[in-house]
């Protein structure tokens, strides 16, 4: 049992993040008078920069601590948890936070939403994300998942002057109202049913009715009740994750909002969202894994099925990036439904390489100055191959890892899965995924075809690097692309 010293100090980087938050709203009160906002702005960025890399170490810390010397505590009555993997996915979050701040730093002051309320609704989204990694209990939830989606429905409609990118929020604003009215009730019915409020005591719960009162006929309605409230629970993480049923949301998202809040949106969220889906997982869907892996299974399959199909009809590199990340996301259905030992770490290893890639395609998508403030068309690429080599390094190793080629870190993720589903269920099966999944290649290679082959007499829409030390950065994501394969080996 911690006393309450040490669980403020296992909740201490959230208490900075938001004390730094709340000082940025105060400080542009009371300096916004006096200083000009260009430079405003520029000492919160850095102010900001300093306070995630504080960030960064201090949960470092704790998750070497935890490493070393405990194993799990739940906090606060039980409201938190944490043990070394909810650690590892908050340092890993934040460490994605960063490199986004740092990456989009030259868009954001071009297009003028570098601003403190931009940072300050950031950083709060951020807040949001880290408890609900770390969350326990149906109330912590449902308060962590809100902080996390409020301020994502200011900063996609961040382009005030832009009507679709005004409606994009609107309908995400409607949407998450509805997938989180139907999260309340699965909570709702489990609670009416078990009594219990918390994924540790629900899995005692389950394990328990599993031997017993499941097999009695006249307690078909509560185990109905609790079907009922898993599958409602299990519908709103996959709409927080983008995926089948509730993934139309993304295409119009990705497309209307600034860009550098679309690289937000799909790498901390999802991020946190894969965090509690792993904790709804492990507690719940495990207890209940022959009847709840048809439906993972399902939802696994059908995403890759829309993800390759849907992006090959649009030119938008949006649109494209956005079905690419339901098809994405898909394999992490699938090997969470396979019964083989670690697939918790496969679907971890899948999901960072996933986002490393991601970040590397937007590190030179956010640092080549479009005409447009939102989305570009894939045929705007055009030109890139004799302007920018470098930049056409970096974009082709992130489709390519994107695609599953070797030798980069998205070849072996999508092998690792692959193994997984052989073992579980059948050749044939794993052929269906395999073969589905290589149509995807289609929209991947087009971009290939376009920066290395397409030839134009129009103006090129990428003329100039916004920032010349995104270099840096591409090679930076480019090596660990690289890296992580001989890394995941050793491991």
């Amino acid at each position: 049992m911690l006393n309450v010293l040490q669980e403020t100090v296992l909740l201490s980087p959230i208490y900075f993040m938001v004390l730094f938050a709340c000082l940025t709203l105060c400080f542009n009160l009371g300096a916004r008078n006096f200083v000009n906002n260009s430079l405003l702005s520029l000492l919160l960025w850095r102010f900001s920069l300093a306070v995630l890399v504080f960030e960064f170490l201090l949960i470092l810390n704790l998750y070497l601590y935890f490493l070393y010397y405990l194993s799990e505590v739940y906090v606060y009555k039980d409201l938190f948890f944490f043990d070394t993997f909810v650690f590892f996915l908050q340092l890993f979050l934040i460490f994605v936070f960063l490199v986004i701040h740092v990456v989009s730093y030259s868009y954001n002051l071009t297009y003028k939403i570098l601003v403190p309320e931009f940072i300050f609704l950031c950083f709060m989204s951020t807040v949001g994300s880290l408890l609900l990694i770390s969350s326990n209990a149906f109330a912590s939830t449902y308060l962590s998942l809100e902080l996390q989606t409020l301020p994502l429905y200011i900063l996609i409609s961040f382009f005030k002057n832009n009507k679709k990118s005004l409606e994009a929020g609107l309908k995400y604003f409607v949407l998450s109202i509805v997938a989180s009215m139907i999260m309340v009730f699965g909570f709702a019915l489990l609670y009416s049913v078990t009594g219990v409020a918390s994924y540790s005591d629900l899995h005692v719960f389950i394990e328990f009715a599993v031997v017993t009162f499941f097999r009695d006929p006249s307690y078909i309605v509560y185990k109905l009740c609790i079907f009922l409230g898993v599958f409602l629970i299990f519908i709103t993480i996959s709409f927080k994750l983008g995926v089948i049923p509730a993934y139309f949301w993304v295409p119009e998202v990705y497309d209307a909002a600034p860009v550098s809040v679309v690289n937000f949106v799909a790498t901390v969220p999802k991020i946190a969202s894969f965090g509690f889906f792993i904790t709804f997982y492990s507690y719940v869907l495990s207890s209940l894994f022959s009847p709840a892996k048809i439906i993972i299974l399902f939802v696994g399959l059908s995403s890759i099925i829309i993800g390759a199909i849907g992006a090959v009809y649009y030119s938008k590199l949006s649109k494209i990036i956005a079905f690419s990340g339901v098809g994405q996301l898909g394999f992490i259905y699938l090997v969470l439904a396979c019964p083989s030992d670690g697939v918790v770490i496969i679907a971890t290893f899948y999901l960072a390489v996933y986002i490393f890639a991601l970040l590397l395609f937007f590190t030179v998508w956010l640092n080549l100055e479009p005409i447009c403030e939102t989305s570009a068309t894939i045929f705007d690429l055009i030109g890139l191959s004799a302007q920018h080599y470098s930049h056409k390094v970096f974009f082709s190793v992130a489709v390519l890892s994107l695609a599953g080629m070797p030798p980069l870190a998205g070849f072996l993720s999508k092998l690792l899965i692959l193994k997984c589903l052989v073992a579980g269920y059948s050749v044939v099966f794993t052929v269906i995924v395999l073969f589905i999944s290589a149509i995807s290649f289609v929209y991947y290679l087009r971009f290939l075809k376009v920066i290395f082959f397409s030839k134009s007499e129009l103006t090129v829409v990428f003329s100039r690097l916004l920032d010349t030390s995104s270099t840096f950065y591409g090679v930076f994501l480019t090596s660990i692309l690289f890296i992580l394969p001989v890394f995941f080996f050793f491991l």
